[in-house]
């Protein structure tokens, strides 16, 4: 079984924080209207003290701000794990779910106790959170006490087990993993294996990247902007003009700065070993080409300047990752590109490889 890490799960709380706050925005908006109602009217013949204005004020404001905050955390995350589904919205969105000790569904109580589990978690500096990068089976401090996992989909890991069982060799394998794809796979591929990134998955990973060079931009840019305070110090004084064209043209130079470092940043990783940037791999995804291979500098060049057409399009190009056949964003298809789950790639080669060894055997039997 795949055990997910630490980052997974934290872009996964990230994205269902952010769906809790917008229902508690909702609910707090409602109990404020409730509030108004009861509370604003002024031609009632019940005379209140000012004892129960206080108190009245006082359940009103836990109902408005941490009581249904809490509330609905609670049962979000215990619903919602303890569904069909088995992970919240935002773990679902990262293909991640809950599972007990046995890699079944948990129940109601035990997702229940899983998040108020959470707050010992909490209470240990978060400590109990960052244990899920480095605990043997990826499980933090209330996982433990809840003797549940966070898990890739269970179907990844049964090519494993079963491919580690048969006692074949990886020769095959490691050839299928060299530049260029296989093109035998891709055939067979072609009968239904779901390995494609969706567009959450994607966007989350696009976020991280989005950050990091947000930050490499701005220590850039500081560096820029104190090279223009020092030298522009000793030409302001004498040319004030020639200095404002000076300030100008180091903008356009930070700005086509920035633009090869995106180039460069997005081109050096996904045609690397790594096969993606840190944002894809902190995902679990790559990039590969049209036959599931590593992709050339070139072709990841071609990839990303490709964007600015899914750009153009109002960003709907990059929304394709969300229901075309394949997971592919518009640059994808001019592009020649698939974005792909890692773990389920290597499950679906070991798979294809281990039909086509068996099959040899059989035939050498036979």
């Amino acid at each position: 079984m795949t055990h997910a890490g630490f980052w997974k799960r934290f872009l996964a709380y990230i994205l269902d924080f952010l769906v809790l706050c917008f229902f508690t925005i909702i609910v707090s908006f409602f109990v404020q209207i409730i509030h108004a109602i009861l509370g604003g009217g002024t031609s009632s013949s019940v005379q209140y003290t000012e004892s129960d204005v206080s108190m009245f004020s006082t359940i009103v404001s836990m109902l408005s701000g941490f009581f249904p905050f809490v509330c609905i955390n609670w049962l979000y995350y215990a619903i919602m794990e303890s569904s069909k589904l088995q992970g919240t919205l935002g773990k679902r969105a990262l293909g991640i779910i809950v599972v007990d000790k046995h890699y079944g569904k948990i129940s109601f109580l035990r997702a229940s106790g899983r998040f108020w589990g959470a707050a010992l978690s909490k209470l240990s500096l978060f400590v109990g959170y960052m244990m899920a990068g480095f605990t043997k089976n990826k499980q933090a401090l209330h996982d433990m006490l809840a003797g549940t996992y966070v898990v890739d989909k269970p179907v990844m890991a049964i090519g494993f087990e079963a491919y580690a069982t048969a006692g074949h060799s990886n020769t095959m394998l490691d050839q299928a993993m060299e530049d260029g794809g296989d093109a035998r796979f891709v055939h067979a591929r072609e009968g239904g294996w779901h390995m494609h990134a969706g567009f959450w998955r994607r966007f989350c990973a696009n976020l991280i990247d989005g950050i990091i060079l947000y930050v490499s931009g701005m220590v850039i840019g500081f560096i820029m902007l104190l090279l223009l305070i020092v030298i522009g110090g000793g030409l302001s004084v004498y040319l004030t003009d020639w200095f404002a064209i000076y300030l100008s043209a180091g903008y356009v130079f930070y700005y086509l700065i920035s633009i090869a470092i995106g180039w460069l940043y997005y081109a050096i990783f996904e045609s690397s070993k790594l096969q993606g940037t840190p944002g894809k791999k902190a995902l679990g995804i790559i990039v590969v080409n049209s036959r599931y291979g590593r992709i050339t500098f070139g072709h990841a060049s071609g990839r990303y300047w490709s964007k600015i057409v899914s750009m153009l399009t109002l960003y709907v190009g990059y929304m394709m990752a969300g229901f075309t056949k394949n997971k592919q964003a518009l640059h994808d298809m001019i592009a020649s590109t698939y974005v792909v789950d890692k773990n389920m790639l290597e499950y679906n080669r070991r798979m294809f490889y281990l039909n086509q060894a068996t099959g040899h055997a059989r035939k050498e039997q036979a």
